[in-house]
C-alpha cells in the first residue's frame, strides 16, 4: 500500500511539474514583455504602427509567435540600440531571398510544423524556388512576388480563412495585385463562373506553372483535365490557341536568329531590332489573351505579331543578301587584281628576256 501512494505521488509531481513545449523556435520575452509592439504601436508613421494592430490579428500570433521570430533582436529590453543590435539578431524589414528563407526556417521544419499544423505540407519553399517568381529571385530580381506578396507579411490568415488574401473569393485580386490583365481578361471569361480557386486551378500554387507549359491538348496539358474530344469547344479552343503561341514563338525565334546572324557578321540591323521587339511584345500580349479563353482574339493578336516577325526577319535576310555580294563584289575585285597581276608579270618578264636577247 505504502508502495502504491509513494508511486501515486511520483507520478502526480511528474505531471504538475512538467511545462508545456514553447510556442516559438526563439527565445521569448520574459513575463510576455514586447518592446517592438510597445515602442511601435507610438510611432506616428502608420508604416510602421500599422503591422502592430495586424500583427495582433495574425494566424502566428494566436500561436504565441511574436517580432523577434520574424525580424529578430531581443523584445525583452525597450533600449532601441540594445533590441535592435546586430548581437541581438536583429534582421530587419526582410525581403527577397530573406524574407523566404525566415518562413521556411519554420514552414520548412516538419517537427515544427507538426506542433502547430501537422496536415500542412512543409515543401512551399522548394516549390516555390521551382516557380517563375522563385526563379526571377534567384537572377536577382527582387520585384518579384515572394510569400508576404501573397500572404501579407502581418495579419496573415489561415488558407481556409474566407477572408484571407488566397482565399478562394480573393485569390484572383491577389494574383491581379501584380497581374492586372491577366485578371481581368479572367473575370470575363467563361471559366469565372466555374473555377472555384481562379488562377490557382490552373496555375497551382507556391510551384507556379507558366501558362505555355498548361495550354494545349497533348500529353501534359492541362487543359485535357476538364475538355476532351474535338466535339467539345473547349477542348478545339486549347488546341487552336496552342496552335497559335507555338506558331508564333517559332516565327519569333526564327528572325531573332537571322538578325544575330547578321550582326555577327557586322552588318547593321538597328533598323530592324523594333520590329523584332515588338513581335515578342505580341507574343508576351497573345499568352495574356490566353487567360480571355478567346481563340479569335488570341489569333488576332498572334497575326500582329507575325507580321512583326516576318519584317524583322526580312530586314536580317535583306543584311544577309547585302553580305553576300558585297563579298561577291570583294572576290571578284581580288580576281581582277590578282589577274592584273598575273598579266603584269608576265609583261616584265617577256620586256626583260627581249632585253636579255
Amino acid at each position: 500500500m505504502i508502495r502504491v501512494l509513494t508511486l501515486l505521488v511520483v507520478l502526480w509531481a511528474s505531471v504538475s511539474g512538467a511545462q508545456p513545449a514553447p510556442k516559438s523556435s526563439a527565445p521569448g520575452a520574459p513575463g510576455g514583455v514586447n518592446s517592438c509592439a510597445t515602442c511601435h504601436a507610438t510611432l506616428g508613421d502608420a508604416r510602421l504602427s500599422a503591422p502592430v494592430a495586424a500583427h495582433a490579428g495574425d494566424v502566428h500570433a494566436a500561436q504565441g509567435l511574436s517580432c523577434a521570430d520574424c525580424h529578430g533582436g531581443n523584445p525583452a529590453v525597450m533600449d532601441k540600440a540594445a533590441s535592435m543590435s546586430s548581437a541581438a539578431g536583429f534582421k530587419g524589414k526582410l525581403g527577397g531571398q530573406a524574407q523566404v528563407q525566415a518562413c521556411a526556417r519554420c514552414h520548412g521544419d516538419p517537427a515544427f510544423m507538426k506542433r502547430f499544423a501537422p496536415a500542412m505540407p512543409v515543401d512551399q519553399a522548394a516549390k516555390y524556388a521551382t516557380s517563375g517568381h522563385g526563379r526571377r529571385l534567384a537572377s536577382g530580381d527582387l520585384g518579384v512576388a515572394t510569400c508576404a506578396s501573397c500572404h501579407g507579411a502581418h495579419g496573415i490568415t489561415r488558407v481556409a480563412d474566407p477572408k484571407g488574401r488566397v482565399a478562394p473569393a480573393h485569390i484572383a485580386a491577389t494574383c491581379g495585385s501584380c497581374h492586372a490583365m491577366f485578371a481581368a481578361l479572367l473575370e470575363k471569361s467563361p471559366h469565372q463562373p466555374v473555377f472555384e480557386k481562379a488562377c490557382v486551378d490552373c496555375h497551382g500554387h507556391h510551384a507556379i506553372a507558366p501558362a505555355d507549359t498548361l495550354l494545349g491538348t497533348g500529353d501534359g496539358a492541362l487543359c485535357g483535365t476538364c475538355h476532351s474530344g474535338n466535339d467539345d469547344p473547349g477542348f478545339r479552343a486549347a488546341g487552336e490557341m496552342r496552335h497559335e503561341l507555338d506558331h508564333l514563338t517559332a516565327r519569333v525565334a526564327a528572325a531573332g536568329t537571322v538578325l544575330e546572324r547578321a550582326r555577327h557578321a557586322g552588318m547593321g540591323v538597328e533598323r530592324d531590332e523594333p520590329a523584332l521587339a515588338r513581335a515578342r511584345d505580341q507574343l508576351i500580349l497573345a499568352r495574356t489573351e490566353v487567360h480571355g479563353f478567346d481563340p479569335v482574339k488570341v489569333k488576332a493578336t498572334v497575326t500582329i505579331g507575325e507580321k512583326a516577325a516576318d519584317e524583322a526577319e526580312a530586314g536580317g535576310l535583306k543584311a544577309l543578301d547585302e553580305l553576300r555580294f558585297r563579298r561577291q563584289g570583294l572576290a571578284a575585285t581580288l580576281l581582277l587584281i590578282l589577274g592584273v597581276v598575273v598579266v603584269l608579270t608576265l609583261k616584265i618578264r617577256q620586256i626583260d628576256r627581249r632585253r636579255a636577247g
